[in-house]
């Protein structure tokens, strides 16, 4: 290891090194969310877009209105 790292870090290091390629593909984890759950962080993220979406148009028209 090319690090001057000690103690913990450098155990901690050394056991989540990587010594060879894995045996089963990237798809084999479970999917985190059920479908109720998907749609629900879906549905926040969505949201949370219009939310900004609406600040900033709200921001440009005051400026308009002051800079004209």
């Amino acid at each position: 290891m090319a690090c001057p790292r000690s103690g913990n870090e450098r155990k901690f290091m050394m056991e989540s090194l990587v010594k060879q390629p894995a045996e089963t593909g990237p798809c084999a984890m479970p999917p985190p969310y059920d479908p109720a759950s998907f749609y629900a962080v879906e549905k926040r993220k969505r949201s949370a877009a219009k939310r900004i979406l609406q600040w900033e148009t709200k921001y440009w028209n005051k400026q308009n209105q002051t800079g004209s």
